[in-house]
């Protein structure tokens, strides 16, 4: 009786381990053979006059589609690539002639194919997307799966303010968000910090006027959970915006301005921005 229910075990077991190498090989196989990113479509058709500006297969890549239409967003972009490649890959979309031309960006796992290139596809209606070449034949198992970036060239007209990835509003260009940006007192001191924690949220407060520090405090307070927070003195000159700029050794605020002007008097702003915990650079340098 002991030995039949033993066998009984055994078999049980086998089973199960059956099963479960099954299922992970099903899904290794099936990650292989969708190499294009989510939601593309089979009957979009191919841009060929689109010009493919970045192709890389890699590992450790995020998952992100956006629009790049300005230094501005190329600087936040690159942030998201914080790896030694990030100098390479600025240089590579600071060449482009952004007043004729949009760059569309897209990054996505592939499984086990990494892919000879890209082609950008259409909807129609500016709805884009992106399908891998070369993976037609995937390798039947691979120890890590690829992650891709494609950056493609579409003329400025061609990718109106409503332009879609993917069905999809296109993501911000780069990880941090805007919170909050204010004029503020002329002299405040020029400082930045994490402020994700009380402590530092309030250390950092503790110098603004009280108005403008309840206005800090209520921001940070509505973050995500998964998100940390950044807080900058800053100054400029009739600023109206601002972004928060990655490297692997500083996270650098730089105000914007959408009509330019020379001033006299320096003006001064407080910026509060969030961003997802990890995609903060380890050992980046606060302002």
């Amino acid at each position: 009786m002991g030995s039949t229910t033993s066998n009984r075990s055994g078999i049980v077991v086998a089973l199960l381990v059956g099963l479960l190498a099954g299922g992970y090989l099903g899904a290794l196989f099936a990650s292989s053979a969708d190499s294009d990113p989510p939601r593309r479509t089979s009957t979009a058709r191919d841009v060929e006059h689109a010009e493919p500006v970045v192709f890389e297969s890699d590992r450790g890549l995020p998952d992100v589609h956006t629009i790049l239409r300005s230094q501005a967003d190329i600087d936040q972009f690159v942030g998201r690539f914080p790896g030694d490649g990030s100098g390479r890959l600025a240089d590579q979309l600071s060449r482009r002639d952004l007043g004729s031309e949009a760059l569309l960006a897209f990054s996505w796992g592939a499984g086990c194919s990494p892919g000879d290139g890209a082609k950008l596809t259409t909807q129609g209606t500016a709805d884009y997307s992106v399908r891998l070449t070369g993976a037609d034949n995937p390798p039947p198992e691979c120890a890590a799966p690829w992650d891709i970036l494609a950056v493609f060239a579409l003329p400025r007209d061609e990718v109106p303010p409503d332009t879609r990835l993917g069905g999809d509003r296109p993501d911000p260009p780069g990880p941090a968000t805007l919170a909050h940006v204010e004029r503020i007192t002329l002299g405040a001191a020029l400082r930045g910090a994490e402020v994700s924690q009380p402590d530092q949220l309030a250390a950092f407060t503790a110098g603004l006027d009280a108005t403008v520090a309840h206005r800090v405090n209520s921001v940070v307070s509505q973050r995500a959970a998964r998100d940390r927070a950044f807080a900058f003195v800053l100054t400029g000159c009739h600023n109206d915006g601002a972004y928060l700029a990655f490297s692997a050794e500083r996270l650098r605020p730089v105000l914007t301005a959408t009509e330019p002007v020379v001033c006299v008097v320096p003006d001064y702003y407080v910026a509060v921005f969030t961003a997802p915990a990890a995609s903060v650079p380890v050992r980046a340098t606060i302002g």
